[in-house]
């Protein structure tokens, strides 16, 4: 049976009419957006209404920024096991460790490492004072963030909120104490060996940062209202592949730390959490003697 197929392709000989481009609508739009609300599901029949002037949460938004990064040349010392030698054989690497003790940015007032920006206007934000911050080889690095004057919002069409871009730009981060252990054979014994670091990502051969984007929209207020914004970061650090690209030296003459190098393909992964905050007068409902103390059973004598 014989089959017979039209080719298909272009006439290389016919006129070619290159076709417009596809017009798409502009994201940019401003939409309208209502404030976060929760239901709560409970009896409020027994309880007190009381006003309060307090910090509302208007909205929230979490944001995400990734990179991978091949490390090459990075230094493993194997650690040293009794009666256990190893000769010039390949190194396989079967299982991977990542740990790590904080994540985070270093401030600096001169030239602030967190650049922000609400739609066209630039946003300075300076580390949370209530927040943990982390000491790391002479250096503080922080993961929350305030602004430090309030953001005004302008009037619109929107009744309640209208959303708005928010972006991080070149957000650099640290890593404190990172330690990146390989497990896995050298010839026919098995070994452990790590590698340990701290300071940017993730270019750690050459010590420079791998700056991270974030960009999103949240719901502000429409009216002339003062917002505060919080942003707090969370870090992961992940190892897919470590690849040897030696032979192991058993000379102790040339490798006197029982080194070796490896390639690594190395991510990582960021969430920012945004919160808009609001003042406002609000009326609570609120439950008196609901809550319930305990001494740890201790009742003393006479009462």
């Amino acid at each position: 049976m014989e089959e017979k197929k039209c080719n298909q392709a272009i006439d290389c000989c016919g006129e070619c009419e290159p076709k417009p481009p596809t017009p798409k609508p502009n994201k940019c739009t401003n939409q309208c957006c209502e404030p976060i609300e929760l239901k709560c599901p409970v009896d409020i029949s027994n309880a007190r209404c009381v006003p309060v002037l307090t910090e509302r949460i208007y909205d929230y938004v979490c944001l995400k920024s990734g990179t991978m990064k091949l490390i090459k040349d990075l230094v493993f010392e194997v650690k040293h096991k009794q009666g256990v030698t190893y000769g010039c054989d390949e190194i396989c690497v079967k299982d991977i460790v990542v740990e790590y003790d904080f994540i985070g940015l270093m401030n600096d007032d001169c030239d602030p490492l967190l650049k922000s920006y609400i739609d066209n206007q630039k946003i300075k934000f300076i580390p949370d004072k209530c927040a943990p911050a982390f000491k790391c080889e002479a250096k503080t690095l922080y993961n929350t963030y305030n602004n430090n004057a309030f953001i005004s919002t302008n009037r619109s069409c929107c009744e309640s909120g209208k959303k708005t871009r928010i972006a991080q730009i070149g957000v650099e981060f640290y890593v404190c104490n990172l330690v990146i252990t390989v497990t896995g054979k050298i010839g026919c014994e098995k070994f452990e060996a790590c590698s340990q670091y701290s300071g940017p990502i993730l270019n750690i051969i050459k010590g420079d940062t791998t700056p991270l984007d974030f960009i999103g929209e949240i719901c502000l207020p429409s009216g002339k209202q003062c917002v505060n914004m919080n942003l707090k970061f969370d870090g992961c650090i992940g190892v897919d592949c470590v690849s040897a690209q030696e032979k192991f030296d058993p000379c102790k003459e040339t490798n006197p730390n029982r080194e070796f190098k490896a390639d690594v393909l190395s991510s990582l992964l960021v969430t920012e959490k945004v919160y808009a905050i609001v003042k406002e007068e609000l009326i609570v409902y609120t439950s008196p003697n609901s809550i319930k103390c305990s001494d740890g059973n201790i009742t003393p004598s006479g009462c």
